[in-house]
């Protein structure tokens, strides 16, 4: 996605990030014109844009110059770099231990007490990222055990 840094985030531009977020789907947020603005004042407009709309951690944030060309070899490096992410494909060895040593260190939270014991997680597809995660008792699988299963996947 490409947003001009001089002209500021457009409701549709607000709109399309949060649907990509929503669908996790893969995505560069590229910010054009930043030759127009020193150093200082580029970083405030963006560090604003990114609160503006939310963008998540996992969505990069690459400045660019298309009429200078600066940063247009970051912006390409970034998009093999989302590809392979998406492409990807990870052992289920090697998932299980990153997520058993996750919930080690901070388990998601339930409520009352019920807790969902996972028994493995294995991804079925790539592209997009697709995991199969076994548990106890999936019916108290809250937002919470998503969320952070998601955000260990992610790392």
């Amino acid at each position: 996605m490409l947003i001009d840094l001089e002209e500021g985030l457009t409701k549709r531009d607000a709109s399309l990030i949060q649907e990509f977020s929503e669908i996790s789907g893969p995505m560069i947020v590229a910010i054009n014109k930043i030759d127009l603005f020193d150093q200082k004042d580029a970083a405030v407009k963006i560090k604003q844009l990114q609160q503006a709309v939310k963008i998540p951690a996992w969505i990069p944030i690459v400045p660019i110059s298309g009429k200078n060309a600066i940063a247009l070899p970051k912006l390409m490096n970034m998009v093999l770099q989302v590809h392979s992410a998406w492409t990807e494909r990870v052992n289920t060895g090697e998932l299980n231990s990153v997520v058993t040593r996750a919930w080690l260190t901070k388990p998601p939270r339930f409520p009352k007490n019920k807790m969902v014991k996972w028994k493995y997680i294995t991804q079925i597809k790539a592209a997009p990222p697709t995991f199969m995660v076994s548990v106890n008792d999936k019916s108290n699988a809250n937002f919470s055990f998503h969320s952070r299963l998601e955000k260990v996947i992610r790392q």
